[in-house]
């Protein structure tokens, strides 16, 4: 099993409602969800998980980038020597942002925040407010 898909796959299902359209969302979330449970009964689903990202070709870029870094961070934290594609005009500064995650079993979900004013959502799974790692 690749560990970078699961990875990939939790901070996609965090994002997900601002990367694809509320039906596509409403579809592609428990199919995702599905996949991690398979993934944590020891599973391989890589294949599939990588599949289940390309609905949209924005969301296949942004999980492409999620993917290829060595932290699995969203695209707006990674370092611009680690990007894929080009990113804003810049020294490639540290952004701040703490990273949340599903509280209860295996996370299935992982967020970003990467402003102070947003606030924190659920598990979809879990109907869980995601704990600050």
């Amino acid at each position: 099993m690749d560990q970078a898909w699961v990875e990939t796959v939790r901070v996609v299902r965090g994002h997900l409602r601002r990367l694809v359209d509320e039906e596509t969302a409403r579809r592609l979330d428990p199919r995702l969800a599905a996949l991690l449970d398979r993934a944590a009964a020891g599973e391989d689903v890589s294949g599939e998980m990588a599949r289940a990202l390309t609905v949209s070709p924005a969301l296949q870029r942004w999980a492409a980038e999620v993917h290829a870094d060595p932290l699995h961070r969203h695209p707006a934290l990674q370092s611009p020597l680690h990007r894929t594609t080009n990113g804003p005009a810049g020294h490639g500064e540290t952004v701040g942002a703490e990273r949340y995650s599903c509280p209860v079993g295996h996370p299935h979900v992982v967020w970003w925040r990467l402003s102070v004013g947003e606030p924190v959502p659920e598990c979809a799974t879990h109907q869980r407010p995601l704990a600050r790692d």
